[in-house]
């Protein structure tokens, strides 16, 4: 190339700027020349964003900037290679570094603060050059925390469940609709508060107990601070009004009316302010709120005492249970009191005739006046010097009369009184259980009769029963409200798979008394007769055994006479305890030989021992059905516990060979030979003669086991 050169540099390498004033250069080359042009680069620019906590210094990750050019150009990552939409996160470090920055001026905004923090939403504009390394730093502020205190003012103890609402100093609620509870240790936490605002706190709901006397509270909120409010709250007060008859030992006075208001007039409850004495002549008031002081008026007494009308007031102490007592002499009044015996439990419903000490009967209902709920009947309007005399006409359910009149002389301007008591009525429970596991047996059947032999009926004579009762699931007839006497207990039935015991029992039943009679039940039982091949555990079916009882009856449906199932099994069920069994096999199967060897067995009772002597009707009854021997006790099997086993041996086979001497073994058809037992009786028939068959052959079967053959 000769002539004038123009160079201009279009493109450098990555991480570098062209120099716009130095990019074009011109040289002349001559021929026979050679010219060099240098070039140079500047490096791009580098930014770091670093992000701290404000508190503490301590650098955040997890912040998010954008990024953008002065020109409104989104920053890209890798020299615009990589498309970040601008966007870009502090790493563990809290920092953000973006190399090879071309030279510009960047504007840097947070646009996500992190995890518990405020976001600072002020941008940072810095300017990158060539060579150079730009550093920006943000600072976030943690969010605020505030811890809601609730406690007893008086003992300082920490209150769950007290509500409050929390808003923003504009009224807005704060998380959850404003609503928050203390837990158990009496606080309640609010986190991820903005720092340097004000919160209002409200209470709305005491603990249960408490008065709710707190004011709003408000509380400007410090990051990196602990802030609490804390509200106290009183116990409510409890006052008690009690009325009692002037002149008793604290006798009380039920349906007394008074008016209970604040010192100001204003009625405190339901109703007016108007309560009324219970049975016991109390009011009890709670809830009441503490520090104000409460006015009591009794404003309505009861029939035959004088009305007090002069108030009473007292101041609400928080926390305690306070007492007002008042007290109304009676009227000219003659009470009639009536109590369980031995205390002084009231007997509502008891009738009595009252009566002067001329006869004439008092009242409206010739004579006839009934306790009330309180056990009282109160009568005025009596003169003074007249002798009355009160007489027990019907007792309460389930108490005893007491017919023993009393006699009281009236004096003037006194209130006398005349109790009675009455004792009540006995109790009786019969109780039936197993006689071995003492479980409790239900459907028993029993008559219970008086020691005169009438029947008792149930409901004090209200309810016919005819004297039969029966055991319910707990194993128990109750029988209350029962008059002093003797009864008898019969059982006429037993539970069903039981032996009715038939017994009978006496028990005296007195007042105020509860006695228990026990009786046992034994269940029937079960008895198995098992049947195997002799010295093995082969079950034998179809064997046929004849049971009878220890007089000779037999047991169970035909005749006595139980078959052996598919297990080798007769299972007898519904047997007496203590019933003899003689059992004796009386056929057995095709194969086997006939075991007769009886056995005796008393059920429910194991004989522990192998023999045991008979009893003579059982020897009898053996002798009879097996005339053809006469037995003597020691030769019966007894079992043990509920089971017999019986064992059959195998029948056995001979094989007799008639060989021709001198051969190898060859048959001679045709020889006779006689068969005898050790008797000398001849077995099988044909007077015990048999010939060998066309093999030399007599086969003999069906042999008893232990069976003296002779051949000849």
């Amino acid at each position: 190339i000769t002539g004038t050169v123009v160079v201009t540099e279009e493109l450098t390498i990555p991480g570098y700027v062209i120099d716009p004033d130095a990019k074009t250069q011109t040289v002349a080359v001559n021929p026979d020349d050679a010219q060099v042009l240098t070039v140079y680069n500047a490096p791009k620019g580098t930014l770091v964003v670093e992000k701290f906590d404000k508190a503490t210094g301590k650098p955040l990750e997890g912040a998010e900037f954008k990024i953008v050019a002065s020109t409104g150009e989104l920053l890209a990552d890798n020299e615009g290679l990589t498309s970040t939409n601008g966007i870009y996160t502090t790493d563990e470090n809290g920092q953000i570094v973006l190399s090879r920055l071309s030279p510009a001026t960047y504007i840097v905004t947070e646009t996500k603060a992190p995890e518990g923090y405020v976001l600072d939403a002020m941008p940072q504009t810095v300017v990158v050059n060539t060579a150079d390394t730009q550093t920006i730093r943000f600072y976030n502020e943690p969010l605020a925390a505030l811890t809601i205190i609730k406690r007893d003012i008086d003992t300082g103890e920490l209150l769950p469940g007290a509500s409050f609402t929390v808003k923003d100093a504009a009224g807005a609620p704060i998380g959850k609709e404003g609503q928050y509870v203390t837990g158990e240790d009496g606080t309640v936490t609010l986190t991820g508060l903005t720092p340097n605002t004000a919160v209002v706190v409200s209470e709305d709901e005491p603990p249960k107990g408490y008065w709710n006397g707190s004011d709003l509270q408000t509380a400007m909120l410090r990051s990196g601070e602990l802030n609490t409010v804390t509200f106290e709250n009183r116990k409510l007060g409890v006052l008690v009004i009690r009325k009692f008859i002037k002149g008793t030992n604290n006798q009380p006075l039920k349906g007394v009316a008074f008016r209970v208001t604040s010192s100001d007039g204003t009625d405190l409850g339901p109703d007016g302010g108007v309560y009324y004495t219970n049975a016991a002549g109390e009011i009890v008031l709670t809830d009441l709120q503490p520090d104000i002081t409460v006015k009591v008026r009794e404003i309505k007494s009861v029939t035959g005492y004088i009305l007090d009308g002069t108030p009473q007031d007292i101041r609400i102490i928080g926390g305690q249970t306070q007492t007002l007592t008042f007290w109304n002499a009676p009227e000219q009044v003659l009470t009639i009191q009536k109590f369980v015996e031995g205390t002084t439990d009231p007997i509502q419903g008891v009738i009595f005739l009252v009566t002067d000490s001329t006869g004439m009967v008092l009242g409206t209902n010739n004579g006839a006046y009934t306790t009330d709920s309180a056990g009282r009947i109160v009568i005025t309007g009596l003169t003074p010097g007249v002798t009355v005399t009160a007489k027990e006409l019907r007792a309460a359910p389930g108490y005893i009369i007491d017919t023993t009149p009393q006699s009281i002389m009236i004096r003037e301007g006194e209130a006398q009184t005349m109790t009675f008591y009455n004792s009540p009525k006995g109790s009786l429970i019969v109780r039936k259980i197993d006689s071995v596991t003492g479980e409790a047996l239900t459907g028993a059947e029993f008559i219970i009769s008086r020691i005169d032999g009438s029947y008792v009926d149930d409901n004090e004579g209200h309810t016919s029963t005819q004297g039969v009762y029966y055991t319910d699931r707990y194993g128990e007839i109750r029988l209350k409200n029962l008059d002093p006497d003797t009864y008898v207990i019969r059982e006429i039935r037993a539970p069903e798979g039981y032996v009715l015991a038939g017994e009978e029992r006496s028990v005296q039943v007195n007042a105020s008394d509860t006695q228990t009679v026990v009786f046992e039940n034994t269940a029937l039982q079960t008895v198995v007769i098992q049947k195997f091949e002799a010295d093995t555990t082969k079950p034998l079916a179809g064997v046929v055994f004849l049971v009878t009882d220890g007089s000779g009856n037999p047991v169970g449906s035909a005749d006595g006479k139980h078959m052996t199932d598919e297990n080798g099994r007769i299972v007898l069920t519904g047997l007496t305890p203590g019933t003899t069994l003689l059992v004796r096999e009386i056929r057995t199967v095709d194969g086997y030989a006939l075991n007769g060897t009886p056995q005796v067995i008393v059920v429910g009772v194991d004989a522990g021992s192998n023999t045991a002597a008979a009893s003579v009707p059982i020897l009898k009854s053996l002798n009879t059905a097996n005339s053809a021997r006469v037995l003597d006790a020691s030769s019966i099997t007894t079992g043990t516990g509920n089971t017999l086993v019986f064992y059959d041996d195998p029948l056995t086979t001979l094989v007799v060979y008639k060989y021709i001497e001198g051969t190898q073994n060859e048959p001679l058809t045709g020889v006779a030979f006689e068969f005898t037992d050790g008797s000398g009786a001849a077995i099988g028939p044909g007077n015990g003669v048999y010939y060998t068959d066309t093999e030399g052959k007599i086969v003999i079967t069906d042999l008893e086991q232990g069976t003296v053959v002779n051949v000849r």
